[in-house]
């Protein structure tokens, strides 16, 4: 076996933990015909995944997606990575990051994937990518379905969180995040979709989703 096939089966090997089965090959052909460096990294604050184009001496495609969130909304964050890696291969930066040409991106690549969700959310994508610009809420409505299967082992969705998120609140409260519950932070205020917070063990700021599912302490 060459090095070659001796990566691309450890890719397979570490993917098939955080991906559906159905995604798997397809996902692996194309992270192999990009030449994307994809990284798993531990939980964060501010964000579940992240692209970064070729520059200085990393001439590659990275992506990074974190390890800790359930596999079907892992699917849906690598699709949103790879919408921006297409972004820059046809524009470079001269577009905006989440823009009509991203937008556009994001919608054949969910189009091309859907068949790998459960029937349920392949009904919430057909609405959603069936025209431009995507829709804000249901975007949200998509994340919180997509978690929700994570955290009741993948059966019936059809219950709403019992969490609050981030935008229930007003600036100045703390709350700790549903999947770092052990953290405080501090709303201090929001910026469009984010909210600026402030960790009080170590008084570091972060900019954190406004979706993201909270318990607001006492």
């Amino acid at each position: 076996m060459t090095s070659k096939e001796e990566a691309i089966n450890r890719l397979r090997t570490i993917l098939s933990k955080y991906v559906p089965q159905e995604a798997l090959e397809r996902l692996v052909d194309y992270i192999v015909r990009r030449g994307v460096h994809l990284r798993i990294t531990r939980s964060r604050e501010s964000k579940y995944g992240d692209y970064m184009h070729p520059h200085g001496d990393k001439q590659y495609h990275a992506i990074s997606i974190n390890g800790d969130i359930p596999h079907l909304f892992f699917l849906k964050v690598l699709l949103h990575e790879m919408a921006h890696l297409e972004t820059y291969l046809k524009y470079k930066n001269s577009v905006r990051p989440h823009g009509l040409e991203w937008q556009t991106e994001y919608r054949n690549i969910l189009i091309a994937y859907i068949d790998c969700f459960p029937d349920d959310i392949q009904t919430l994508l057909r609405k959603y990518t069936s025209k431009i610009p995507l829709s804000r809420s249901l975007a949200s409505t998509l994340r919180k379905k997509l978690i929700h299967y994570g955290m009741e082992g993948e059966k019936d969705n059809a219950k709403t969180s019992q969490y609050q998120t981030l935008n229930d609140l007003i600036p100045g409260t703390e709350f700790h995040l549903v999947r770092k519950p052990n953290t405080t932070f501090t709303a201090l205020e929001r910026r469009r979709t984010r909210w600026l917070c402030r960790n009080k063990d170590n008084g570091q700021l972060y900019l954190v989703h406004g979706t993201s599912e909270i318990i607001a302490t006492p």
